[in-house]
């Protein structure tokens, strides 16, 4: 974007300093649509492709030809991080793409990098931060016990169950960042 910054206009504009909103005109010229060329989904650390047996090619939402949106580039990195903490992989972690575009053929080549993470279920699960209410009666709410599967919708079930407590305005649940 371009901005005009010729005497007439800064003279215009000294016109409203302090006295009016100052109008402005804004001129958008789009490029050229760029579309994928490739999409890769690889391990952070061997950068080997994930095989279809650890990640369906259905569940990455980037096809060849697409147009190259880096909204779209962004969120299907998200949905297979959720596909894998579905699959009780809580660990799962995406690092930034790389991505490269070649401007002669208006096309662009994108490396998604997601760690899956170990299979994991729930661990031990602890009660902090409680101030006029037994510890003992929030785990009473917790029906996940530990070793079983892993899953977000486990952990906002979890998070409802507690909620229930009257005596309690807010839950937060924290989640470990490495199995113990």
């Amino acid at each position: 974007i371009g901005v005009q910054e010729s005497p007439a206009a800064v003279a215009a504009a000294e016109r409203y300093r302090a006295r009016e909103r100052v109008p402005l005109r804004i001129v958008v010229t789009p490029g050229p649509r760029f579309t994928l060329r490739s999409v890769r989904v690889v391990d952070p650390v061997s950068e080997l492709p994930l095989t279809a047996e650890v990640l369906p090619p259905r569940t990455v939402p980037l096809h060849p030809g697409a147009p190259a949106r880096s909204a779209d580039i962004l969120a299907a990195q998200a949905s297979i991080v959720d596909y894998f903490r579905r699959r009780s992989r809580p660990l799962a972690r995406a690092e930034d793409p790389r991505v490269t575009v070649d401007h002669v053929a208006e096309v662009m080549d994108v490396t998604l990098f997601v760690s899956p993470g170990p299979v994991a279920g729930i661990g031990q699960v602890a009660v902090t931060g409680t101030r006029d209410v037994d510890p003992r009666v929030v785990s009473s709410y917790v029906y996940a016990r530990p070793g079983d599967p892993y899953s977000p919708e486990a952990i906002a079930s979890m998070r409802r169950s507690v909620l229930q407590i009257e005596a309690l305005s807010s839950v937060r649940v924290r989640e470990a960042h490495a199995l113990d």
